[in-house]
């Protein structure tokens, strides 16, 4: 007989589903890290972007096996690494990774969402009828901030 067991609900981590990676530094590669545990067989794992499944090519998958309390059998653990270089087009996007397997109808999903600090480099200028001597002083009162977005 042939047993199959869903995988545990799969996680990224270091994140709670739902939350927010603020990324700072758009020059430093992101790993996200997807496990799903004690699954029989092991979890095909998936990763999208805003709903649109990612190319393999930015996807490092590793299986591994441990010994279960299934009698006559074993539990298969998957993870997934997804390594990119975030950009702005990455600010408010959704990063889901889909655990699935034959025990299941759908497949387990988590998702973090992405903030991606920006730079606005745009300065402006209050021009002050101040003057010292024959010149006009111009003051700079503000100019490229970086922030948070949302």
């Amino acid at each position: 007989m042939y047993s199959v067991v869903p995988p545990e609900q799969p996680e990224i981590v270091g994140y709670r589903n739902g939350s927010v990676v603020r990324v700072a530094d758009k020059l430093v590669p992101l790993n996200l890290t997807c496990r799903a545990a004690a699954a029989k067989p092991a979890a095909t794992l998936t990763w999208l972007r805003n709903d649109v499944e990612l190319a393999l090519d930015n996807v490092r998958v590793a299986y591994s096996t441990a010994k279960s309390t299934v009698v006559g059998g074993k539990l298969h653990d998957a993870e997934s690494v997804l390594t990119f270089t975030p950009t702005d087009d990455d600010n408010e996007a959704v990063y889901t990774c889909a655990a699935q397997n034959e025990a299941l109808q759908r497949p387990h999903t988590v998702n973090v969402q992405l903030a991606v600090l920006r730079e606005f480099s745009r300065c402006y200028f209050d021009v002050f009828s101040v003057y010292s001597g024959l010149r006009l002083v111009v003051f700079q009162t503000g100019c490229g901030a970086l922030r948070w977005v949302p």
